[in-house]
C-alpha cells in the first residue's frame, strides 16, 4: 500500500510531539523533590486490603511477638488522629503528611517522594480507639505497577495534548513541507507539455528557502533543455533545407532519365524514383515540424474567419483524394470568426488531413462547430470550437491513441512506411494546439477508422 509523504510527516511529527510531551512529563516526575499525593490506585488498594486481613488476623491472635509477625508489622503502621503508632515506631515525616491528607480528603491515598512510598488509610478499631492503616515500600519509577498508574494517570491528559495540540501542529508542518512539494510537481508537469510555461516555476524561485533553490535548479535546467531542443530543431530544419536542394537535382534527373527512355526506366530505376519521393515527403514534414517549433515560441494572433480556413484546406486535399477514390466531405459552421495564429491552425489542419488521407479507405468526413456554454452539474462550461477530422481506415490500438502525438511515432510500422509517414504529422498539430491552450485526442470510429478531435477555446469578440 502507497502512504503519501503528507501523512508519513504528519504521522512522524505528532510521534515526536507525544513522545517528547510523555518523556518530560515522565523526567519530571522522576526529578521532582516534592512529595505527590495521589487517590488510591486499585492494585495499591487490593493490596491494601491484604494487609488488612492479616493485620487484623495478627492483632486477634495477640501474636505481635511471633518473629513473623514482627517481621510482617515492620512495613505497617496503625496511626491515631494525632500520628502515633499503635505499636510504637516512629512515624516518619511524610507518613504524618499523607495522615492529615486522608483526614481532610475522608478517603485512602498515597504519596510518593523519591524512593520512598506510603499507601493506605483504610479505618481500623483496635480497642475501642479508630486507627488508620498505612504501609511503607521501597518505590522505583520503573516499576511496573508505577508504569501503569503512570499511563492511566496521565492518559486523559496525553490524548487531549495529543489530538488537540500536536495533531494541528503536525498537520500545519505536513502541510508546509509538501505544498511546495506539490507546487513543484505541478510546475514539472506544466514543463513536461512546455518548457516556455515556468508561471508556476517562477513562483516557487522567489522562495529563500531549499525549495526555492530546488526550484532555481529546475528552472536553470530547463533554460538548459530548451536550449538544446531549439538546437536540435535548428539543426533539423538547416539539414533538411540543405537536403532539399541535392534531392530536387536527383527527381530532375530521374525525370530526364526516363525522357531519354521514353518511359520505360528499367526496374531499379522506379525504385530509386519510389524511394526519392519517399525522402522527399520526410523532409517536408521534417521542415514543417521545425517551422510549427518556430512559430510556437512566438506566435501571431490575428482574428480571421476559421471557416473559411478550413473549407480552403478541404478544397485543396478534395484533388488528392480524388486521384485516390476517396471521398472528402466537410460540415463546416458558417462565418465562424476566431483569434488565433493562422499559420499554426492551417498546419494543424493540414497534417491532420494529410494524415487521414495516408490511412483512410473510403471517406473523410471534417466538422467544425461552435460547442456554446453550458452547464453540467452545477459547473459551468465555457465555450469552445470542435473540429473533428474522422476516416474508415482500419484505425489503431487502443494503447497507441496517446502515443500518436509523439515526435517521430508511427504505429503499425509496415503500413506507414508504405504510406511514406514520418511520424510528424499529429506531433505537429499537438504543438500548434496547444499554443492556442486548447487540446487535441485521437480515439477509434466505431465499426471501424480513427477521429482526431481538436477543441480550441472560444472568446466571444
Amino acid at each position: 500500500m502507497r502512504v503519501r509523504i503528507f501523512w508519513k510527516i504528519l504521522f512522524w511529527f505528532w510521534l515526536v510531539f507525544a513522545s517528547v510531551f510523555s518523556f518530560n512529563l515522565f523526567l519530571t516526575q522522576v526529578s521532582s523533590e516534592s512529595a505527590r499525593f495521589r487517590t488510591l490506585p486499585p492494585h495499591l488498594a487490593e493490596q491494601l486490603s491484604n494487609i488488612e486481613d492479616k493485620l487484623t488476623f495478627v492483632l486477634d491472635k495477640n501474636s505481635r511477638s511471633n518473629r513473623k509477625s514482627r517481621r510482617f508489622l515492620r512495613n505497617a503502621y496503625l496511626l491515631d488522629t494525632n500520628g502515633n503508632d499503635y505499636f510504637g515506631k516512629r512515624t516518619p515525616k511524610l507518613l504524618l503528611a499523607l495522615h492529615q491528607q486522608v483526614l481532610e480528603e475522608e478517603k485512602p491515598m498515597t504519596v510518593f517522594k523519591k524512593r520512598f512510598l506510603y499507601f493506605g488509610g483504610y479505618e481500623i478499631e483496635e480497642q475501642g480507639k479508630p486507627y488508620r492503616l498505612y504501609v511503607s515500600q521501597r518505590f522505583s519509577f520503573l516499576s511496573r505497577s508505577y508504569l501503569g498508574f503512570f499511563i492511566r494517570e496521565f492518559a486523559q491528559n496525553l490524548i487531549i495534548s495529543t489530538f488537540f495540540i500536536s495533531i494541528p501542529l503536525s498537520f500545519l508542518m505536513a502541510w508546509f513541507f509538501t505544498r511546495p512539494i506539490k507546487k513543484l510537481q505541478l510546475a514539472i508537469s506544466e514543463l513536461s507539455e512546455d518548457l516556455s510555461d515556468k508561471s508556476s516555476l517562477e513562483k516557487l524561485t522567489s522562495r529563500s528557502d531549499e525549495f526555492g533553490d530546488l526550484a532555481k535548479d529546475f528552472e536553470q535546467m530547463t533554460h538548459h533543455l530548451d536550449g538544446i531542443i531549439k538546437s536540435k530543431n535548428q539543426l533539423l530544419g538547416d539539414l533538411s533545407h540543405e537536403l532539399k536542394t541535392p534531392l530536387a537535382r536527383l527527381q530532375l534527373a530521374i525525370g530526364l532519365v526516363n525522357q531519354k527512355t521514353n518511359g520505360n526506366s528499367i526496374e531499379e530505376m522506379s525504385r530509386i524514383k519510389l524511394e526519392a519521393d519517399r525522402m522527399n515527403q520526410m523532409i517536408t514534414s521534417v521542415l514543417d515540424y521545425s517551422r510549427t517549433d518556430r512559430l510556437s515560441s512566438e506566435p501571431h494572433f490575428d482574428e480571421f474567419n476559421l471557416s473559411e480556413l478550413i473549407e480552403s484546406v478541404v478544397a485543396d486535399a478534395k484533388f488528392e483524394a480524388e486521384a485516390k477514390n476517396i471521398k472528402l466531405v466537410g460540415h463546416l459552421q458558417n462565418d465562424l470568426s476566431y483569434k488565433g495564429d493562422r499559420a499554426l491552425i492551417l498546419s494543424c489542419i493540414e497534417n491532420i488531413i494529410r494524415n487521414a488521407l495516408r490511412y483512410t479507405s473510403t471517406k473523410i468526413e471534417v466538422n467544425c462547430r461552435l460547442q456554446a456554454k453550458t452547464k453540467e452539474h452545477s459547473v459551468e462550461q465555457e465555450s469552445f470550437i470542435e473540429i473533428e477530422i474522422c476516416d474508415d481506415g482500419k484505425g489503431i490500438s487502443e494503447s497507441e491513441l496517446e502515443k500518436v502525438f509523439e515526435a517521430f511515432y508511427r504505429p503499425q510500422i509496415d503500413r506507414s512506411r508504405e504510406s511514406g509517414g514520418a511520424g510528424l504529422g499529429l506531433s505537429i498539430a499537438k504543438k500548434a494546439v496547444q499554443v492556442h491552450q486548447g487540446e487535441i485526442f485521437a480515439q477509434n470510429n466505431q465499426p471501424n477508422g480513427l477521429k482526431v478531435s481538436i477543441r480550441l477555446p472560444y472568446q466571444h469578440q
